[in-house]
């Protein structure tokens, strides 16, 4: 079972099982099987509510329900995990295998594969270059900032430019003709090597995301948004273009695009960044400057940062609001009760307590969550609820986020949940229990 701890979370094994035997059993007499399209109630496996989910609609259970269980090894990965669930199904279906562990052993095939098949390709650098609506006030020594071992730095659109040759540049103004408008003028710029650009979208989309997150909770926490009855929507303070350009090392290679899911940016001035506000960026950036280690606070963290860009970003405002609801769900480890609302809602209210009438409207919001997840009614939500979920959440993360020296991993801070309801006298008989049990492990008799 030690393998099945180090790629899935030992809680999570019993939900696997699950899914495999959904999955598996119902593509046994078809000639063509495909996971991904097996349809199945996401109740009856036990699956978690991930966001953006169709609610109240039958889903796919076959590698997008896999994949939200999968904690793959460190490090640049050689596929995406969906692709990776589907190559270990297929391998588990053609071995007429039906098992967790069968699972991991495919799992860790086709990794180590795919990895010794990216090891062979040649490697080459790439520039990614992404437009953001974003002005700095003040002319300062350095632009750059490392996220997750990621080098970024902000250049100007004439720069970016400059570094196009007359061929790239035609063709970026013919297919991708938004990226070199002349608005924004601001650019963040990724250089990096990789075997292809596939693996160059990788490198650059999480740490992206990460860096992102910190620029908005640096400069927009507790920042509500209202649209007034306009169409448009845009809850970022600095959005992104929807389009950032991949650019190999060889001339003669076309450039390509990633596509982002968020909405056209609206045509307006880039917000101004002050050299006050730069700094606080790059001391909170500082401390996801490299990839944290699985399980820790920090690591909880960067999937939360990219939960709050995802609710930024989101058109919709019940798409925003269940991006926020997800982000809270993880800042709360709500995760270990299968998302409970009334766990989300007690856990919430420690860090916004001194709000009037947190029960209330927690309670409320917990209410609306349902009531799209479970029933659809996505008009439910108006931009008060979504700026109220934003501004609890964000508070809840900033808190974290503070704590990762006292609370540094996730379990630390599920034993802070655990123990903070408690009174003093309960606190103090759990300290004493504590220091008997040291006492016995350490005695002569050794661990009883």
């Amino acid at each position: 079972m030690d393998a099945v701890h180090r790629w899935l979370d030992g809680r999570d094994a019993q939900a696997v099982q699950k899914v495999l035997d959904g999955i598996l059993p119902l593509g046994s007499t078809q000639r063509s099987w495909n996971p991904s399209i097996v349809v199945v109630e996401p109740e009856d496996l036990g699956l978690k509510n991930p966001v953006n989910w169709a609610p109240g609609v039958c889903v796919p259970a076959g590698a997008r329900a896999l994949a939200l269980y999968i904690k793959p090894p460190s490090g640049d990965a050689p596929m995406d995990t969906r692709s990776l669930v589907m190559c270990s199904l297929s391998r588990m279906k053609r071995r007429e295998e039906t098992t967790v562990e069968a699972f991991v052993r495919a799992l860790k095939h086709t990794w180590e594969k795919s990895s010794q098949k990216r090891r062979k390709q040649p490697r080459q650098r790439f520039l990614v270059l992404c437009p953001i609506w974003l002005r700095f006030e003040s002319k300062l020594r350095s632009r750059r900032v490392t996220v997750l071992g990621r080098r970024f730095s902000f250049i100007t659109k004439q720069s970016m430019l400059r570094q196009m040759t007359a061929e790239q540049l035609k063709q970026v103004r013919w297919r991708f003709p938004e990226t070199v408008a002349e608005d924004p003028r601001t650019v963040v710029r990724l250089e990096a090597e990789a075997c292809d650009p596939e693996e160059i979208i990788e490198q650059f989309e999480g740490p992206f995301d990460v860096l992102r997150g910190l620029l908005e909770l640096t400069c927009g926490l507790g920042h509500t948004y209202w649209h007034g009855g306009r169409v448009e929507h845009q809850r970022a303070l600095f959005p992104c273009c929807q389009r950032a350009l991949v650019l190999p090392s060889s001339a003669e290679t076309e450039p390509l695009a990633i596509q982002f899911t968020s909405p056209k940016p609206l045509a307006k001035r880039p917000a101004p960044l002050s050299a006050e506000a730069w700094t606080s960026f790059l001391a909170n950036a500082r401390t996801l400057r490299r990839p944290p280690a699985q399980r820790s606070t920090l690591d909880l963290v960067r999937a939360a940062l990219r939960l709050y860009v995802q609710g930024l970003d989101a058109h919709f405002a019940h798409h925003a609001f269940l991006a926020f609801w997800q982000l809270a769900e993880v800042v709360t480890r709500a995760e270990l009760s299968g998302g409970r609302t009334d766990r989300v809602t007690k856990r919430l209210s420690i860090f916004n307590g001194d709000m009037p009438g947190v029960d209330a409207f927690l309670s409320d919001l917990a209410d609306r969550r349902n009531r799209i997840v479970h029933e659809g009614e996505t008009e439910c939500v108006d931009d008060e609820a979504v700026n109220l979920i934003k501004v609890s959440s964000e508070r809840a993360l900033v808190s974290v986020l503070e704590w990762r020296r006292q609370l540094p991993s996730a379990d630390h801070l599920e034993q802070f949940y655990r123990y903070y309801t408690e009174n003093n006298i309960s606190l103090e008989r759990t300290e004493s229990v504590v220091r008997f049990l040291r006492r016995q492990r350490g005695g002569p008799r050794g661990r009883p």
